[in-house]
Protein backbone atom coordinates (compact mmCIF):
# COMPACT_ATOMS: atom_id res chain seq x y z
CA UNK A 1 0.00 0.00 0.00
CA UNK A 2 2.81 2.24 0.63
CA UNK A 3 4.44 1.76 -2.13
CA UNK A 4 1.65 2.88 -4.39
CA UNK A 5 1.14 6.09 -2.31
CA UNK A 6 4.94 6.49 -3.27
CA UNK A 7 4.34 5.80 -6.95
CA UNK A 8 1.46 8.37 -7.30
CA UNK A 9 2.78 10.98 -5.47
CA UNK A 10 6.23 10.82 -7.27
CA UNK A 11 7.45 11.65 -10.15
CA UNK A 12 7.15 7.92 -11.33
CA UNK A 13 3.84 7.75 -13.21
CA UNK A 14 4.49 10.47 -15.56
CA UNK A 15 7.32 8.65 -16.44
CA UNK A 16 5.45 5.63 -16.73
CA UNK A 17 2.99 7.80 -18.61
CA UNK A 18 5.80 8.59 -20.89
CA UNK A 19 6.96 5.07 -21.57
CA UNK A 20 3.30 3.92 -22.27
CA UNK A 21 3.09 6.13 -24.81
CA UNK A 22 6.65 5.72 -26.38
CA UNK A 23 5.59 1.73 -25.85
CA UNK A 24 2.70 2.52 -28.10
CA UNK A 25 4.08 4.49 -30.84
CA UNK A 26 6.54 2.22 -31.31
CA UNK A 27 4.17 -1.15 -31.83
CA UNK A 28 2.25 1.35 -34.35
CA UNK A 29 5.59 2.15 -36.15
CA UNK A 30 6.01 -1.27 -36.56
CA UNK A 31 3.23 -2.07 -38.74
CA UNK A 32 3.55 0.75 -40.98
CA UNK A 33 3.83 -0.02 -44.36
CA UNK A 34 6.14 2.34 -46.25
CA UNK A 35 9.58 0.62 -45.13
CA UNK A 36 11.59 4.65 -45.65
CA UNK A 37 9.21 6.04 -43.14
CA UNK A 38 9.33 3.35 -41.01
CA UNK A 39 13.00 3.21 -40.76
CA UNK A 40 13.02 7.12 -40.24
CA UNK A 41 10.61 6.82 -37.78
CA UNK A 42 12.14 4.16 -35.93
CA UNK A 43 15.64 5.94 -36.33
CA UNK A 44 13.60 8.72 -34.40
CA UNK A 45 12.63 6.34 -31.27
CA UNK A 46 16.06 4.79 -31.19
CA UNK A 47 17.28 8.04 -30.24
CA UNK A 48 14.93 8.85 -27.80
CA UNK A 49 15.47 5.38 -26.08
CA UNK A 50 18.76 6.25 -23.74
CA UNK A 51 16.96 9.44 -22.39
CA UNK A 52 13.94 6.97 -21.35
CA UNK A 53 16.04 4.47 -20.21
CA UNK A 54 17.71 7.92 -17.93
CA UNK A 55 14.32 8.77 -16.19
CA UNK A 56 13.71 5.20 -15.33
CA UNK A 57 16.31 4.20 -13.96
CA UNK A 58 18.52 7.08 -12.82
CA UNK A 59 18.13 9.55 -9.85
CA UNK A 60 18.64 12.96 -11.33
CA UNK A 61 17.83 16.25 -9.52
CA UNK A 62 14.39 18.06 -10.32
CA UNK A 63 15.29 20.27 -13.11
CA UNK A 64 17.44 17.53 -14.66
CA UNK A 65 14.37 15.53 -14.86
CA UNK A 66 12.19 18.29 -15.93
CA UNK A 67 14.30 19.34 -19.00
CA UNK A 68 14.09 15.05 -20.12
CA UNK A 69 10.95 14.98 -19.49
CA UNK A 70 10.26 17.99 -21.43
CA UNK A 71 12.58 17.07 -24.39
CA UNK A 72 10.94 13.49 -24.18
CA UNK A 73 7.53 14.61 -24.60
CA UNK A 74 7.96 17.10 -27.22
CA UNK A 75 9.72 14.23 -29.27
CA UNK A 76 7.14 11.69 -28.96
CA UNK A 77 4.86 14.69 -30.25
CA UNK A 78 7.03 15.40 -33.21
CA UNK A 79 6.92 12.15 -33.83
CA UNK A 80 3.44 11.66 -33.74
CA UNK A 81 3.00 14.21 -36.20
CA UNK A 82 5.08 12.35 -38.74
CA UNK A 83 3.24 9.19 -38.29
CA UNK A 84 -0.08 11.46 -39.47
CA UNK A 85 1.94 13.25 -42.94
CA UNK A 86 1.71 11.62 -45.96
CA UNK A 87 3.80 8.08 -47.11
CA UNK A 88 7.14 11.45 -48.27
CA UNK A 89 8.76 11.61 -45.03
CA UNK A 90 10.83 14.92 -44.89
CA UNK A 91 14.94 14.88 -44.79
CA UNK A 92 14.82 16.91 -41.72
CA UNK A 93 13.38 14.57 -39.87
CA UNK A 94 15.48 11.83 -40.32
CA UNK A 95 18.48 13.38 -38.67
Amino acid sequence: MLEMIRFFFSGRREIYGLRKEYDKIREHVDRQEDEQKRVGLLRMLDQLEPNMVTLEEQKLSGGDTRKLKLYVRSSLLRIKGEMKRGPAMSARAVR
